[in-house]
């Protein structure tokens, strides 16, 4: 049985990218499976509300895609 990916580990593959991109990605990844979050919601959370867009481009950024669920952000 697969153990469950932790933040910290998260942290650890997001090295290297700007610290609005982990923001960005840390934020889509503690989404629910089952649920889904938008760019707004997404910006709004880390506070920059404003920010809409540039939450679109970082998640498009995502190099690990199945750990952090970019697909759950519309």
């Amino acid at each position: 049985m697969k153990r469950p990916v932790r933040r910290e580990d998260v942290l650890k593959r997001l090295e290297g990218l700007t610290e609005f991109e982990r923001a960005v990605l840390l934020a889509a990844f503690e989404i629910p499976r089952g649920k889904v979050s938008t760019y707004k919601r997404i910006a709004e959370r880390i506070g920059r509300p404003r920010a809409y867009r540039a939450v679109g481009n970082a998640l498009h950024k995502n190099p690990i895609p199945p750990t952090v669920p970019c697909h759950r952000v519309v």
